[in-house]
């Protein structure tokens, strides 16, 4: 890889979706056609012979077929991963962050606790600015003044 780290092989990410995506399209065609040959009904079907060298031939495409499909995925994938993680790290992130906060809130309280049943929460209010504090605050969250 480059030190830019948007190249591998001389290819930046937009080449490396095409060509993913042009091999799996290839790998899909040969695939099909190997398929297709050898569910195709024979002239002769007594004929061992040329029926087995139709299965070979239609064994190899299919293999062929198969290389490259992985191929494809293989560089389909290297072009699409940077885009990926970044979504992930930008978009998806956050609401991960939520989601893992909210649940570890909920294993805190506890399995089969009343949801309806709201703890009671004292707040002492500052004599300075107004500000609800919690009860066991010393000094003021707001105006820094002691409580």
């Amino acid at each position: 890889m480059s030190r830019d780290g948007g190249s591998l092989f001389g290819l930046d990410r937009g080449s490396l979706t095409a060509i993913g995506a042009i091999l799996m399209v290839i790998g899909i065609i040969l695939f099909l056609v190997s398929a297709t040959t050898m569910m195709a009904p024979s002239s002769n079907p007594f004929d061992f012979a040329a029926n087995q060298a139709r299965m070979d031939s239609s064994f190899v495409t299919a293999f062929i077929g198969i290389i490259f499909l992985a191929l494809g995925f293989g560089a389909l994938r290297l072009g699409l991963i940077r885009p990926v993680t970044t979504y992930v790290a930008s978009e998806a992130s956050p609401a991960i962050e939520r989601v893992s906060e909210a649940a570890a809130g909920g294993l805190k309280k506890g399995f089969g606790a009343n949801p309806l049943k709201s703890e009671s929460l004292v707040k002492v209010k500052c004599r300075n600015c107004g500000y609800l504090e919690s009860e066991d605050a010393i000094y003021c969250g707001k105006c820094g003044k002691p409580l």
